[in-house]
């Protein structure tokens, strides 16, 4: 009886799997929908944008960054970039990189070209949050023609490449909601996709099946999360789970007024500081407004820096419990009138991190109740394998195959590269929750 009744439990399981597969899949497709469908009329008037890349160790990647942004059509006299470097380089650097640092690059650049500027952070212990700050402190000094309330502050990393069309689409959604202090724009994660060809057998199918599935998060949780709660701040759809969902804010593709930023900065000391902020704003209530157009940025080159930077942007959702007594004290009153929401908001956070957690067990227990019990349980495995891995198909016909031909067979490994990935997924969360146990936290600088 005890057998039968685990066997039932694990079948019930499974069919949830299927069912939550199968929403993500209608997730996926709403956003593809929403971003194809933006060829609307370009109005003329526009903001201010200044692109601020807060950079570390990327000499391989910034150049090009920048030259790629200053060919993006804009109104010439609106646009600028504004390159943030900082002195933990110079205390890090070692003997990596015996030639041009980053610093000497970002000098140079802004020496050659009129609308680039550079700026250092003069601290060697700071992180990414803090270049950041350091650009909004600095603002009316850099830039003291500009106005805070007509300009936006367009982050980006080194390795983002937006669609050619992303400041005219900024143009059109501003001009459909110019009160909007945020817009996100969300990206693509498969910039070096094809550049894993050179991998090993193993390595090439894991790390494309990686980028799929981190591609495919964005399209069924990150996109729909933002609506969600632009929806419930903006007053057009108060629903329980808009009530109860945070804005996945991300800092590439995130353009914020300046004027907002002077007033709520990015946390310091904290990682992700970009998914931290977001939590913030969510619960004072400011809309983000999703951007329908796309960023592409590269994913980690072996499986161990995909095991780090999946550990550290675990600490998300996991520390939400610190996110909130963060807003408790700098935010008192705000917190003291929404209480209740701002409590709902975290733990549905937590709830984001234990899914994370169970992925990967679930997975094992299915395989291992596969061997134990045949095909019923197989038949169910299979179905939700299929599910989970269409979601990525989608993404593949959308936006790779148009450009570079992926034949049956790749797409038939990547498949099975997928089963991999899952059984994965889940074990950099305990990497990262044994390193918070021991006091540790991990703090992860993709390199590139």
């Amino acid at each position: 009886m005890k057998i039968n009744l685990f066997l039932y439990i694990t079948i019930i399981l499974l069919a949830l799997s299927i069912l939550k597969a199968f929403f993500a899949i209608k997730r996926i497709k709403k956003s593809i929908k929403l971003i194809n469908n933006n060829k609307e009329n370009i109005p003329t008037d526009a903001p201010n944008i200044v692109v601020v890349l807060p950079v570390l160790r990327e000499q391989k990647s910034l150049e090009e960054t920048v030259l790629y942004f200053l060919k993006l059509p804009y109104d010439t006299k609106k646009l600028q970039i504004l390159i943030i470097t900082t002195e933990k380089e110079l205390k890090e650097n070692s003997s990596r990189f015996q030639e041009e640092t980053t610093i000497s690059l970002a000098k140079r650049l802004s020496e050659k070209y009129n609308k680039v500027k550079w700026l250092h952070y003069p601290k060697a212990n700071g992180l990414k949050a803090d270049q950041m700050n350091y650009s909004i402190e600095k603002f009316n000094q850099l830039f003291p023609s500009l106005s805070p309330a007509n300009t936006f502050y367009a982050f980006y990393d080194a390795d983002s490449k937006p669609s050619k069309n992303v400041f005219d689409i900024f143009k059109k959604s501003y001009a459909q909601i110019p009160n909007c202090n945020i817009f996100q724009q969300s990206s693509l994660y498969t910039k070096n996709y094809f550049s894993f060809n050179k991998k090993n057998f193993f390595r090439k199918l894991f790390l494309k099946a990686q980028s799929l599935k981190q591609t495919r998060f964005i399209f069924s949780y990150e996109i729909p999360r933002i609506i969600r709660v632009y929806n419930y701040c903006s007053g057009k759809k108060k629903s329980f789970l808009n009530y109860c969902t945070y804005a996945p804010s991300v800092a590439h593709g995130l353009f914020a007024r300046v004027s907002l930023l002077q007033k709520i900065k990015f946390p310091s000391n904290y990682t992700p500081e970009d998914m931290f902020w977001g939590f913030i704003i969510s619960c004072l209530k400011e809309p983000i407004a999703f951007l329908p157009s796309l960023d592409n940025s590269e994913t980690p080159d072996s499986i161990k820096k995909v095991f780090l930077q999946l550990a550290s942007w675990f600490k998300g959702p996991f520390l939400s419990h610190r996110y909130r007594r963060f807003v408790k004290k700098y935010y008192t009153s705000h917190y003291k009138q929404n209480r209740l929401r701002i409590y709902m908001i975290s733990y549905f956070a937590v709830w984001d991190a234990i899914n994370w957690l169970m992925t990967s067990a679930l997975v094992y227990l299915y395989v291992i109740m596969g061997f134990l019990y045949g095909w019923p349980i197989w038949i169910l495995l299979i179905l939700f394998f299929i599910m989970y891995e269409y979601g990525c198909f989608m993404i593949i016909n959308q936006f790779i195959s148009s450009k570079n031909l992926i034949n049956f067979r790749e797409k038939f490994l990547i498949f099975f590269s997928g089963i991999l990935i899952l059984l994965f997924h889940s074990l950099p969360a305990y990497y990262s929750i044994w390193k918070l146990l021991r006091g540790v936290e991990v703090v992860n600088k993709t390199e590139r």
